[in-house]
C-alpha cells in the first residue's frame, strides 16, 4: 500500500466518527491531521454509516456497474482536476468545508477541500462504460488511489453521508474562545491578547493586557493572527 494512501483513510474514518457523534461542532474536523494511520474502513463501519443516513434524503441510485473511487490530485489542484474531469464527462464529487480566512485584513468565508488532494470519481467498470485511460493525463490529477493493482472503491453510503453532512456543517471560525492571538497592525501591533468572540460585523472582542490590567477591546478579526 502506498504511503500517501494511509493519511486519507485516517481522515475519512475520523470524519465519519466525528459526524455521527458530534454533529454540532466543527472544531475536531478542522484539526484533522495526517499523523494518524488507520486501516481501511471495514464493512462493519460502512454498515454503521448506512444506519446513520437521513431517511428524508434517499440515497442516489446508480447503475450496478458503477462505483465511487478515490482520486489523488496534485498539490492545491483539487478544483483544477475537478473542472477538467467534469469537462470530459466524468461524474466527480469534491467535499468542501466553509472556513473563515483573513483576506486583506478582512474576514472572508471561503470553501476549501475537506480532504486536501483527494476527490471522488464515479466510474463504470463494464465494457460499455466510459474509458478510464484519460484520467491519468488530466491536468490536476496525480493518479487513482490503488491497493495493489485494484482501484480503491468507496461505498455509496459514505459518499451519500458526506454530501448530507457537508450541507449541515457550520462555518469553521478562525479562532476559538480563549485562543492566544497577536494584533497584526495598527497602534497595538505586536501585542498579544486573548480572543473572546466575533460579532456579526466581524468585530472581534479580545482581552488585552495594559498597565497590569486586562482591558476588553474590539478590533477587526482580520487584523488578528493566532499565536504559534
Amino acid at each position: 500500500m502506498r504511503r500517501w494512501i494511509l493519511p486519507f483513510l485516517a481522515q475519512l474514518l475520523l470524519l465519519t466518527i466525528f459526524f455521527t457523534k458530534q454533529q454540532s461542532s466543527v472544531s475536531m474536523q478542522s484539526h484533522i491531521t495526517e499523523k494518524t494511520v488507520v486501516e481501511l474502513v471495514s464493512s462493519d463501519c460502512l454498515m454503521h454509516i448506512s444506519s446513520t443516513a437521513s431517511p428524508d434524503q434517499p440515497a442516489i441510485v446508480s447503475p450496478a456497474t458503477t462505483a465511487w473511487y478515490l482520486l489523488h490530485t496534485k498539490p492545491r489542484q483539487e478544483e483544477v482536476a475537478l473542472m477538467n474531469l467534469e469537462r470530459q464527462g466524468y461524474e466527480c464529487y469534491l467535499p468542501l468545508m466553509r472556513i473563515e480566512r483573513a483576506r486583506r485584513r478582512k474576514v472572508a468565508t471561503v470553501a476549501e477541500p475537506m480532504f486536501p488532494r483527494y476527490l471522488f470519481i464515479r466510474l463504470d467498470s463494464s465494457d460499455q462504460g466510459k474509458s478510464w485511460s484519460p484520467i491519468r493525463s488530466t491536468t490536476g490529477v496525480n493518479q487513482l488511489v490503488r491497493f495493489g493493482t485494484c482501484a480503491a472503491k468507496v461505498d455509496d453510503a459514505l459518499v451519500n453521508l458526506l454530501r448530507q453532512r457537508e450541507q449541515l456543517m457550520p462555518t469553521a471560525s478562525m479562532f476559538n474562545n480563549g485562543d492566544a492571538v497577536v494584533i497584526a497592525d495598527g497602534p497595538f501591533s505586536g501585542m498579544e491578547a486573548i480572543y473572546q468572540n466575533t460579532d456579526p460585523e466581524c468585530r472581534a472582542m479580545i482581552l488585552l493586557e495594559m498597565l497590569s490590567k486586562t482591558v476588553p477591546m474590539q478590533i477587526d478579526a482580520g487584523r488578528l493572527l493566532r499565536v504559534g
